[in-house]
């Protein structure tokens, strides 16, 4: 079920508090990108030029108030603070390619089921659409092929999972991640998880722990399930 950003974000404050800061570390410019005497192009007639002090400035302004315009605002009354409590990297132990994304999208619905969740959520940190970039790689059409079922080319949304929706939507989820790099990181939570987690590039769950029970709740049920814990990201599999 797809939901817009303004849905995903009021379903979690752990999970919009830990967006947001994302959102200021990654996306946030610092206001001096450009500088006198850097080259550039501010008018495709007119080719490349080189700034001035004037010119420059407008163009950190420029970056500053789109950030402003885009970033997402907090729904909740007031501000969270956090409490880091570690952070994980989980593979699965399956050896292929299909049955490893397999078993990672019916492990997060045991997972759901485990924690009493009524679904998951997924939403990108920024709000970039899902359909920004188009691949010929297969696997890559086969997921925006799924996508353009679903949705329009502007969505920046989010969708909500559970079931065999949430199992059929992890390696479609994957090869998006794997083939568009020009996509945000879509973030995972569950309404009332204390933690947060995503798919990368190489298939790897990435965890962080926003509670000091959570580590042990989180990864004894991984663990439960075959999954290993590693120390860097690499491909688990010849994906």
């Amino acid at each position: 079920m797809q939901i817009t950003r303004k849905e995903a974000l009021s379903l979690n404050p752990v999970f919009t508090t830990q967006l947001l800061q994302v959102q200021e570390v990654k996306y946030r410019p610092d206001g001096n990108e450009w500088e006198a005497g850097d080259q550039t192009t501010l008018d495709v007639r007119e080719g490349t030029v080189v700034l001035s002090q004037a010119q420059a400035d407008l163009l950190n302004q420029e970056a500053i108030d789109s950030f402003e315009s885009n970033r997402d605002r907090s729904p909740f009354a007031s501000d969270l603070r956090l409490l880091f409590a570690g952070s994980a990297t989980l593979i699965s132990p399956e050896n292929t390619p299909d049955t490893y994304l397999q078993h990672l999208g019916e492990t997060l619905e045991a997972l759901r089921i485990h924690l009493g969740q009524p679904f998951l959520f997924v939403v990108g940190d920024w709000p970039t659409p899902w359909l920004t970039q188009e691949n010929a790689y297969p696997p890559v059409q086969a997921a925006l092929a799924f996508l353009k079922t679903q949705i329009d080319p502007t969505f920046s949304g989010g969708f909500k999972l559970k079931g065999s929706e949430l199992t059929a939507f992890i390696p479609h989820l994957f090869w998006l991640v794997r083939g568009n790099m020009a996509l945000p990181e879509f973030m995972i939570g569950f309404p009332e998880g204390k933690f947060v987690f995503s798919i990368c590039k190489h298939g790897v769950l990435h965890f962080e722990f926003y509670d000091p029970e959570a580590p042990e709740q989180l990864l004894g049920f991984f663990a439960s399930a075959g999954f290993l814990r590693i120390d860097r990201c690499a491909d688990p599999v010849a994906f």
